[in-house]
This record gives C-alpha cells, sequence and structure tokens, in this order.
C-alpha cells in the first residue's frame, strides 16, 4: 500500500514490469459506480459498469460487508441518511494497522526504564498508553502516556523500537482524576505498565498484552561481617579446620528488595571463579557461611534483586582476615603423684604435696584481659590447685605476680592480659590423698567475653612408685636429660591399668635422692617434678 496525492493506492508488478494502480475512493468528486467497483473490484477506477445502484445498499453493507478495519472517518456509518461522501478515503481491501510485538523492557538505571519492542508490520506510529499498575499513583488503564512529550512513536514498520522512561524528557501520564497530565516519577525499584496500539491510516490496532517494567533497586548499605565459633566453646580453631561461621549482614536499600545475591570467598575479584557466586537469599538481610577457617583472608558482596528479577550495583566489603581466638602450644595432659598423706585425725597429722613443673600455652589473637581456670571431678581424692601468671608462678604461687594456688572448687582467674599473643605459665599443687589411686581431674581454661576454652585432664595419683609394688615391668627407654630408665608397668594392685614412669631404687641408684621419699611402711615415693619424666596412664 501506498500514498499517491494523499490518496492511498496498491502497486502491483506485472510480469511486463509495468505497474498496476489500484485506486481507493476519492475525497471529491465520488460516484457511485466508482464506490461500486471498490466494493467489487477493490478498485475505485477498476471501469466496470453497473446499473441500478443504490446508495442504501453500498452504505449499509448490502452490495458487500463493510471493511472496518478503515478508520471511522474514512467509511460510512451504516446510519440513513446515507451520503456518498461518508467513502471518501474508503478502502475496501485495507487491512488495517497492526500491533507491535516481542514487548521489553530494560532497568536501565535506579530512576530510569527502557521500553522496547519489534515494530507493526503495518504501521506508521506505535501509541502509548497505561496499563493497570504503577509505583506512582493517579495511574489508570487505557489512558495515554506521553514519552518524549509525545503520546506516539513514529515507526517504520521494520526493527526495532526503544523508549527510555523518567529520563528528564517530558514524561508524563494522564491522570483521569484531575483530569490532567502528570510528571511521571520513578525511584529505585519502582515500575509501571505499558501497553501498546499500532496506528495507520487513521486505523488503530487493538491494545497489545500489558508490560510491567522495573527501575534497578538500590545498592544494599551497612555491609558487615563477623564470626562465631559454629560448635561450642571449645571448637575454636586455629587454621584450616572450617571451625567457623561467617555472618554476613546488609541493610535493605531505599526501594526495597525482592531477593539478595551474595558472592564470597577468597579472592579479591568479585567473578573469580574460586569465589562462590551469587548464592540466593531470598528472605532477611544476612548470610551464614560454615566451614570458615580462622586466618583466612575473605571477601563479600551483596546485590538486591528488584521485583522485575533485575539485579542492581553490588557493594563489595573491604577484604578482610579471619582472627578469631585460639590457643596453640597447649601443654600435654600428665600426672602429679605423690605418696598418701595421713588419714584424717591420724596423730601426728602428715600432709604429702607434689607440685607440677611448669606448663604453658599461648592465646592467639587475644581479645581480652582475663582468663580463668576452673577445676572439676575427684574432689575427695587429695586436694588439687592451680596458679596462673605471665611468667612461671613457681611453687609459690605467686612469683612475677602470679594468681597464687587455687583450690579446686573456687575459680582461679588470671587479669591483665593484653598482648596479642600471651603466653600463660600454670603450675599445680597437689596434697595427696590418704588412700591410694587414681584421681583424674579436668581443668577448664577460658577466656572471659570471648568464651574460647579448652580442657586439660591431670591425673592426681596418690601412690607410690617403688619397684616392689609393681609387676608386668618393661624397660622402654631412657629420659633425654638424665637418662633414668623409663617402664611400662602395672600396679599389682590393679593389673588392668598400664602405666609408664620410673623405679625409686633406679633414683637411689643414680644418687638423684632429693626426688625419692620414704612413706612410713617403708615403701618409696618419686617426686616426679623433680626429674624430667611424667608418670603417664597408658589406657
Amino acid at each position: 500500500m501506498a500514498r499517491w496525492g494523499g490518496r492511498r493506492i496498491t502497486l502491483i508488478p506485472y510480469s511486463t514490469g509495468s505497474i498496476r494502480i489500484f485506486q481507493i475512493v476519492p475525497t471529491t468528486d465520488i460516484s457511485m459506480i466508482g464506490v461500486k467497483n471498490e466494493l467489487d473490484e477493490t478498485d475505485y477506477s477498476a471501469g466496470e459498469e453497473y446499473t441500478n445502484i443504490s446508495l442504501t445498499e453500498l452504505s449499509d453493507g448490502t452490495d458487500g460487508t463493510i471493511n472496518n478495519s478503515n478508520s471511522a472517518d474514512d467509511r460510512p456509518d451504516g446510519v440513513a441518511p446515507h451520503a456518498l461522501s461518508e467513502f471518501a478515503n474508503y478502502d475496501h481491501d485495507f487491512a488495517g494497522a497492526s500491533a507491535p510485538t516481542s514487548l521489553a523492557y530494560t532497568a536501565t538505571s535506579t530512576g530510569t526504564i527502557t521500553f522496547s519492542f519489534t515494530d507493526p508490520s503495518s504501521a506508521t506510529r506505535v501509541y502509548f498508553y497505561q496499563g493497570t499498575g504503577a509505583s506512582f499513583s493517579g495511574i489508570s488503564a487505557g489512558q495515554p502516556y506521553q514519552f518524549n512529550g509525545s503520546t506516539f512513536v513514529a515507526v517504520d514498520e521494520s526493527g526495532t523500537t526503544s523508549i527510555i522512561v523518567n529520563d528528564g524528557a517530558d514524561d508524563q501520564f494522564y491522570n483521569a482524576n484531575i483530569p490532567s497530565y502528570m510528571d511521571i516519577s520513578l525511584g529505585p525499584n519502582d515500575f509501571m505498565d505499558v501497553k501498546y496500539k499500532g496506528y495507520l491510516g487513521g486505523a488503530y490496532s487493538g491494545f497489545t498484552s500489558e508490560i510491567r517494567g522495573y527501575t534497578l533497586p538500590s545498592t544494599p548499605s551497612s555491609f558487615a561481617v563477623s564470626h562465631a565459633r559454629t560448635g561450642g566453646v571449645t571448637s575454636w580453631g586455629d587454621g584450616d579446620d572450617g571451625a567457623y561461621t561467617e555472618t554476613l549482614s546488609w541493610s535493605a536499600p531505599t526501594g526495597g528488595a525482592s531477593s539478595y545475591k551474595v558472592t564470597h570467598g577468597g579472592n579479591p575479584t568479585r567473578d573469580n571463579g574460586a569465589n562462590t557466586q551469587d548464592v540466593a537469599v531470598s528472605s532477611g538481610t544476612s548470610l551464614d557461611i560454615t566451614g570458615i577457617n580462622n586466618n583466612a583472608s575473605r571477601y563479600a558482596w551483596v546485590a538486591a534483586v528488584g521485583g522485575g528479577g533485575d539485579t542492581g550495583n553490588y557493594t563489595p566489603l573491604v577484604g578482610h582476615t579471619v582472627a578469631e581466638t585460639y590457643y596453640s602450644s597447649i601443654f600435654s595432659t600428665f600426672a602429679i603423684e605423690g605418696g598418701p598423706s595421713t588419714a584424717p585425725g591420724v596423730n601426728p597429722a602428715s600432709q604429702v604435696i607434689v607440685y607440677s613443673n611448669e606448663k604453658t600455652f599461648q592465646v592467639v589473637h587475644n581479645s581480652t584481659t582475663t582468663i580463668t581456670c576452673d577445676l572439676a571431678n575427684n574432689a575427695s581424692g587429695g586436694t588439687l590447685s592451680v596458679a596462673m601468671g605471665t611468667s612461671d608462678p613457681t611453687t609459690s604461687g605467686t612469683a612475677g605476680g602470679a594468681t597464687g594456688f587455687i583450690t579446686q572448687g573456687t575459680t582461679c582467674t588470671l587479669t591483665g592480659i593484653t598482648a596479642t599473643n600471651d603466653i600463660i605459665y600454670v603450675r599445680f599443687k597437689y596434697i595427696t590423698s590418704h588412700i591410694s589411686g587414681a584421681y583424674a581431674r579436668v581443668a577448664t581454661f577460658a577466656l572471659t567475653g570471648d568464651g574460647a576454652a579448652f580442657t586439660r585432664t591431670i591425673t592426681a595419683r596418690t601412690s607410690k612408685s617403688d619397684r616392689r609394688l609393681k609387676t608386668n615391668i618393661d624397660l622402654v627407654g631412657y629420659s633425654k636429660h638424665l637418662q633414668i630408665p623409663i617402664y611400662t608397668f602395672n600396679y599389682k594392685t590393679d593389673l588392668n591399668t598400664v602405666y609408664k614412669g620410673v623405679m625409686a631404687q633406679d633414683l637411689l641408684e643414680m644418687n638423684f635422692n632429693h626426688a625419692v621419699i620414704i612413706d612410713k611402711d617403708g615403701y618409696y615415693n618419686v617426686l616426679y617434678d623433680l626429674i624430667d619424666v611424667n608418670m603417664e596412664t597408658l589406657n
């Protein structure tokens, strides 16, 4: 279809290359024969001859169904009185305007939306109309929009057309309640519904379906990180142990979000394959990540996802190192042993007191000034006490400002530890029971405030180290410095427990008399803290 002198015409090529022109009804000097030719031959100038032509039958559809694809101004209304002028510009084979297709949008920014469509195959304009909803108030479905100051955009029936809304170029909607045009105002994660009509030669297509377009959501704020031990207070880690849970938290952006995407890992580049990409957070504004190692370098990014599924810009979290408190170089489980003390009420009273050697451990990434030690279990099996300091408490328990020996049942508290990597020194004091036996204690060390804790078992043993009381004796080695023979053995009164230690008689032969005492019953005891051997229980 083309226009010639203001009239629509159809160009049909013959095989000779000539062109046949089909003329529609003109705007003046309209003849009834021409209208009859248009209805019968779809060519006003076809030249067919007719008699007894009725204007009423031409106008009311009796002579041929009126093509309503023509604009209402270009076709008869079918209502008497009829007039030939109603056929001005009528085109009986007019296909009508078609609507645009492939409706789409792009969330261009937090304040603009780009709407696009494929141009209709039969239209010179596309008109914009309001859909059923929008973030701004006053919307009324079917009322017009003005984009860039116009209710339509010219199209060329090929390609794709795009319109940016709310870019400061006179974008408005018609508010039927006022009635007047009002400026469109869009913020982060806002939306508006749009539908279209095609237009050709005074005729409009039907409405397209609606498309809802969204702006981008804004970026989350107050992005922060914290770490906590995944297990209990003793579940701290010192490296590749995955002992921690990392909690990422943020505040919702202006305009809100339907969900969030979080990327995290050990690489400072967000889209690096080593990082865990775009973890979906469908509710809330935080994410817990388990299996985090202490001393690890970590990075994270969060982005809001808007109502249309569009992802906003990522907010980065400054790279950080996991530096949670842990313990290092912790002293091993050990035994402290002495001969029996005098039973209560026996005169003369006699207490056997044994001291451990110096024990140490280190607090790494210390964030508090106070550490405590509590002793538990078998309180009736002799009296165990503990002293702590930032240097060796010695057997006095108070050297270097240490705590003094604190008896089981009372918390031993050391204050004034301030260094990031403090070394803590510990001594134990054991007043033996009057009944021979092994009385295991559990010592729990914990940082006040942080709560990080560890435990050690101390076997407080009341027994004798006399070879005459032992059986199944096997030599297994010699001590590192003093070359004291070391044995495994059972006590004759306890064949189920295997011990490792020394024989008092060997020490006497080696002139280590200061490390041996003799009880009233004539049996020897060894003061293990005075030699370079610890007595151990092996099963």
